[in-house]
């Protein structure tokens, strides 16, 4: 939504969705905290938050301390107003929640590693009929689909540009879903959804530099959320952590040598699938290499961190920062989760009300 050309309707779907923004990041809030700190007139704020109380997007919850006149009214986003799909790949599970982060129905589903892309959206359609049926919900209530995938993904086109885990080369999701489902699908690349639930809250931090690192044996990636947005980069390709070059000889999958999941890979075999020191060493290279070009905080998480020991996880930390420029400068947080499901619910939640509700 191109802010320089807006025409009067999409001028009042973008101070709606700033003001829905607004409300969600800093619940409860006041009338008179929106109309101080949004550059929309008065008038406009109270129409849009009437409308926004009629949708039942948003709700009264009580009333704050009096300043002198009437006890001021505070707003919260309702998110339960609005049910969405989602399927995460590395879960392999699809679900159905609400914007308010609240689980309505799960299902474990079976795929083979190398499932065809019509095969993929064969079981996802047979599990959407399945969940209308168990769930007690409409059709119509289910009318928004986001599937989070592994690989090279184009989530503006909807496509895989490429996807090793999944073998996909340039496939276009909606078509495959062309007259099966009726609602709007999204895509989006696992970690970038992951690294959305992991960012700072602009209400606390208006900067929210963050980043996310999948460490893993099935390779070393990095997701970036600045201001709230994920970064994806001029050909898709933003993240590619684990293929910058070192001085080793090592060959990778890629076809050239020195990669830096292809070193840790070979060191991590030749230790008998044992951490060691050495490979601790050659992550904290990559991941504060990432925050010297960034400056953000961030999260670990993968298989290799899932294996560390509280020693190991004290020794990457300090690892880390010994080559972070100027660390002692720096407001660094530096995180471990293992809590897949929770992350990717929140992170399902957050990408859809940007989708849904987009100021940009």
């Amino acid at each position: 939504m191109n802010a320089s050309f807006l025409s009067h309707a999409d001028a009042a779907i973008r101070n709606r969705n700033t003001i829905l923004h607004y409300i969600k990041q800093n619940s409860p809030v006041s009338r008179t905290g929106i109309w101080e700190n949004i550059n929309i007139s008065r008038a406009s704020v109270t129409q849009i938050i009437n409308r926004l109380q009629n949708s039942g997007l948003i709700s009264e919850v009580g009333h704050g301390a009096s300043t002198g006149g009437r006890k001021p009214l505070y707003l919260t986003f309702n998110g339960d107003k609005i049910k969405f799909i989602s399927f995460d790949w590395i879960l392999k599970t699809i679900t159905v929640m609400t914007l308010g982060e609240k689980v309505l129905y799960e299902k474990k589903l079976d795929l083979k590693p190398q499932i065809s892309p019509e095969e993929f959206a064969d079981t996802i359609i047979a599990s959407i009929n399945e969940i209308t049926r168990k769930s007690g919900c409409k059709k119509d209530e289910l009318a928004n689909l986001i599937l989070s995938l592994p690989g090279t993904i184009d989530s503006v086109q909807k496509k895989v540009i490429y996807s090793v885990e999944l073998s996909w080369q340039n496939i276009h999701i909606p078509s495959l879903f062309s007259g099966k489902f009726d609602g709007d699908i999204f895509i989006e690349r696992t970690s970038n959804i992951l690294a959305l639930c992991g960012a700072e809250n602009p209400k606390l931090s208006p900067y929210s530099h963050f980043q996310l690192f999948i460490l893993g044996e099935s390779g070393i990636g990095v997701s970036t959320v600045i201001h709230g947005g994920i970064q994806h980069g001029a050909q898709c390709m933003h993240g590619e952590l684990g293929h910058i070059k070192l001085n080793n000889k090592t060959k990778c999958s890629c076809g050239q040598k020195g990669c830096l999941e292809a070193i840790v890979n070979e060191l991590f075999e030749k230790s008998n699938h044992q951490l060691t020191d050495e490979i601790l060493d050659y992550l904290a290279i990559g991941i504060s290499t990432s925050i010297n070009i960034f400056d953000t905080d961030i999260l670990l998480m993968g298989s290799y961190i899932d294996m560390m020991n509280s020693k190991q996880k004290e020794y990457l930390i300090e690892a880390i920062k010994q080559r972070v420029t100027a660390s002692e400068m720096r407001t660094l947080k530096i995180k471990f989760s293992d809590d897949r499901s929770r992350l990717s619910q929140r992170g399902m939640c957050a990408f859809m009300f940007d989708k849904l509700f987009p100021i940009d």
